[in-house]
């Protein structure tokens, strides 16, 4: 039993809403009547006033009567004034020896619960409590309390009231009507009520709970999950746990002919807790169809007993081709023509509603099909493909519906003639009756490259023939008002050889152009704002040569913040600019410049300093070496490692097998990591690292046995919105870039070396070095050093100068000083450390070397 005492104000009638109950009759005596101006939830309440007025609720199919089982009956009341006197607020009274009540004392200020059964009490409880006037409380008497089958409780406002009580016999079937406003007999209530519930065979709760911050929603045992991708699970996110013990889900999919079922492994236990329900993937066999105003791959699940509500579903949808569903917008009939003795043209009788204001059926407004034999037909064209066609019935007037049986025919042009569809489902059908009612009648897509556009009454469309059984017809007509389509999935998203995304929509690109999905849904390609629209083509970017990659940026330019795609050729570069398909443009930045490794592309927001200003940037390899871009001109950014980009260096990259190489930025460090083949290697066996900061390369040599350099890697984010690079190694396993003290369980060996420099300034003179300092940041590592390694005149090899303690417990910085002599005309220096407990290694602020000209030998 579920009453919302929801309607007009003043109204004095009310029903059951609930789905498990028998409808009991409610009937309001005398004063008793609806209230706008006073409710919790809805419309209204029930308010009585103590004069003459109460409710009765008829005894019907034992609804009230709950024997030894559990169950609840909880209700919001109100009052405006503090009671005086009892008020009546659940009783069943046959006599005074055969009663159960629930009454409120307000002499006394206690409820009293009593069962009295044959001249013995079941149980008699009394409990005090004071309500606030003018405020609205939540009540709840439950048995199954605590999870104890015979613990009684009663909850003011979610929390329990005094103490419980046990009563382990069943309740009597008491032979009367449930009241509420009437106690023996004589009006006892001034009160406002609001959704008044009766749950037989459920404690709805078991401890101290949050009251209801909603009306009560009808239960349901079935729901259906509705998804643009087909699924292997879904996670129900539980509002009310399903107090049941035992109960089972059942679920099937929709296979594109019938509901098939699925064998699920359910983690709720019964809805009874939030999990996941999972089940085999139904990619490939799962099939989209029309429910209820959505178009998607259908999943039905049953609870086999008791109740549950959701506030959330989720789903997993594994690894799967991209598909396309409806966008929502019905597609217009271009073309509605009927066959009688003639064809007729009916289009613009169905294109829209008729306009407010004309009542009676008129043929000039609608299509009147009343009459149509089984030999003739509707034919009805679209400028897509469709797979359902909703058809409005003129409704302003009865009799204008067909009333003959008969079922309906879909067909479609595959070239050659009208074939029949499969899977069509009638929604305008009763009783056996086809357009008896407004509604959707839809069916399965046919396979992509079998249907094809007709060239019909002057106008090429897509179009569906409707045929009927047995002639149709009408009380004193049939009626159709306006007809619209769905939209079949678009069939043209295979093929295609990469994607890449930009202004919330997913691009596929193929060769040198682009097909793109409407903005903010990848589900939806077969909009007018997608490149499969009326009217719209896909974006092409120069010549014939393919497209190799793309991404996107956004910078400021003077004060406009614009974002654009980069698209890159092996040998091109592309811009694509805009807001959307009818502003976007593609600009071509350079002929010569392209894209030698695809997985060297890579954008971030890292506020890299191009021309005086900090923009983000894009950064990818040509043939060349690494190109930097901000959307504004492509700069060479090769520096210190043009050595592997000379082919006359040993160290040169593999050009063979330079698709090989990968590259990922890291804002966090704000470094651009390169990884490339060089030699005869072919895979990566070269680490770059670009300092954004700095401008300047350094090499990485990671150390380990086996293969040390990742293969490939990518960046991912936390919760917190830090980012991280990993790469993933040749044997499967994963390492995180630039972080930790180690590298594959191998020490730290981090270096900084000079170039080769005379002292004086003077290049003739012979100088001696006496002492170097350097200044060092404390780490806490107590065996970390620096050591120095001196080269002279130009020397492959060096001899060890000194070394620096880098420990120290409490100081931030180290500053030391070594003496070493050494002679030559030039020097070069070469500071090391090798650390296991330090990340990142010994950080080196700076260093000054103290020397004297030995032979000077001029300017």
């Amino acid at each position: 039993m579920l009453l919302h005492f929801d309607g007009v104000d003043g109204a004095t009638t009310t029903t059951d809403s609930s789905t498990g109950g028998s409808g009991a009759a409610v009937t309001m005596h005398n004063g008793a009547a609806l209230e706008t101006d006073v409710n919790k939830f809805g419309l209204s309440s029930l308010a009585l006033d103590g004069i003459n007025d109460s409710i009765t609720i008829a005894r019907s199919g034992g609804d009230f009567d709950f024997g030894s089982g559990t169950f609840t009956i909880d209700f919001w009341i109100r009052w405006a004034t503090d009671p005086q006197h009892t008020q009546a607020i659940y009783n069943r009274y046959v006599g005074n020896d055969d009663y159960i009540q629930l009454n409120y004392h307000g002499s006394s200020n206690q409820f009293g619960i009593i069962e009295r059964v044959s001249s013995v009490n079941s149980f008699n409880e009394l409990l005090t409590w004071t309500p606030t006037v003018n405020q609205w409380h939540h009540i709840a008497l439950i048995r199954g309390w605590g999870g104890g089958a015979n613990t009684f409780a009663l909850t003011v406002d979610g929390e329990l009231l005094g103490a419980t009580w046990t009563f382990s016999g069943s309740m009597a079937s008491h032979a009367a009507d449930v009241e509420i406003g009437e106690l023996l007999g004589m009006d006892q209530g001034s009160f406002w009520m609001d959704e008044f519930r009766v749950s037989k065979g459920v404690a709805r709760w078991t401890a101290n709970f949050t009251p209801p911050s909603a009306p009560y929603a009808v239960n349901r045992q079935n729901f259906v999950v509705i998804s643009t991708l087909a699924l292997s699970g879904i996670k129900a996110y539980v509002k009310d746990a399903n107090p049941e013990s035992g109960p089972t889900i059942t679920g099937s999919y929709w296979n594109g002919s019938a509901f098939s079922t699925l064998a699920l492994t359910d983690g709720t236990s019964g809805l009874a807790q939030t999990g996941s329900i999972s089940f085999v993937s139904t990619v490939g066999d799962a099939a989209p169809r029309y429910l209820e105003g959505y178009f998607g791959y259908c999943y039905q699940f049953a609870l086999s007993a008791g109740t549950a509500a959701l506030y959330r579903a989720t789903v997993n949808a594994p690894f799967q081709p991209i598909t396309d569903v409806w966008n929502g917008v019905w597609r217009t009939a271009i073309q509605f023509r009927h066959l009688r003795s003639s064809v007729f043209d009916r289009t613009l009788d169905v294109a829209e509603m008729t306009p407010a204001g004309i009542d009676a059926f008129a043929d000039s407004y609608t299509a009147n099909l009343h009459g149509t034999l089984s030999t003739e037909y509707v034919d009805i064209g679209f400028q897509c493909r469709a797979c359902a066609i909703r058809v409005w019935m003129w409704d302003r007037e009865a009799g204008y519906v067909n009333t003959a049986a008969a079922t309906v025919t879909v067909s479609y042009w595959d070239g050659a003639e009208f074939v029949t569809c499969t899977g069509v489902i009638d929604g305008t059908a009763a009783s056996g009756k086809t357009l008896a009612k407004s509604g959707v009648i839809s069916w399965n897509p046919p396979q992509a490259g079998s249907e094809f556009i007709k060239e019909s009454y002057g106008v090429k469309l897509y179009y569906y023939r409707l045929e009927f059984s047995a002639t149709i017809t009408g009380t004193t007509g049939i009626g159709v008002d306006m007809v619209q389509g769905v939209s079949s999935p678009e069939t043209r998203l295979q093929g295609f050889d990469f994607p890449f995304f930009f202004q919330n929509r997913i691009f596929l690109v193929s060769d040198n152009q682009a097909h793109y999905c409407e903005t903010e849904n990848g589900a939806w390609w077969n909009g007018d704002d997608s490149s499969f629209g009326a009217g719209r083509r896909p974006i092409k970017f120069g010549g014939g040569d393919p497209v190799k990659a793309a991404i996107k940026i956004f910078n400021r330019f003077g004060s406009s913040l614009l974002d654009y795609a980069v698209v890159l050729k092996q040998k091109e570069i592309h811009l694509l600019s805009g807001t959307g398909p009818d502003t976007w443009g593609v600009q071509q930045v350079s002929g010569v410049i392209g894209i030698a490794a695809v997985r060297t592309l890579d954008s971030a927001e890292v506020a890299y300093k191009m021309e005086e200003t900090r923009r983000n940037l894009v950064v990818w390899m040509a043939y060349s070496g690494p190109i930097i871009f901000d959307a504004g001109t492509p700069v060479q950014a090769r520096g210190e490692i043009a050595c592997y980009f000379d082919k006359n260096d040993a160290r040169c990259v593999n050009y063979a097998a330079i698709d090989t190489s990968w590259g990922v930025l890291d804002p966090d460090t704000n470094a651009y990591h390169l990884f490339i083949p060089t030699g005869s290697a072919t895979v990566p066996n070269t680490w770059l690292v670009l300092d954004l900061v700095r401008e300047k390369w350094y090499r990485a040599v990671p150390a380990g046995s086996g293969e040390t350099y990742p293969r490939a890697g990518f960046r991912v984010m936390d919760a917190d919105g830090a980012q991280y690079v990993y790469g993933l190694m040749a044997d499967g396993r994963m390492m995180r870039l630039s972080h930790g003290a180690t590298w594959d369980g191998e020490d730290m060996v981090a270096f900084v070396e000079t170039g080769d420099f005379v002292p004086s300034g003077r290049m003739r003179d012979i100088s001696k070095t006496k002492s170097v300092w350097l200044l060092l940041e404390a780490v806490s590592e107590t065996d970390a050093e620096v050591t120095i390694t001196h080269y002279k005149d130009g020397a492959a090899s060096g001899t060890v100068a000194n070394t620096v303690t880098a420990y120290h417990a409490s100081d931030k910085y180290v500053i030391a000083g070594k003496k070493f002599e050494k002679q030559g005309m030039c020097h070069r220096l070469r500071f090391s450390s090798t650390t296991d407990a330090t990340v990142g290694g010994v950080p080196m602020v700076g260093w000054n070397l103290e020397h004297e000209v030995v032979r000077g030998r001029g300017r």
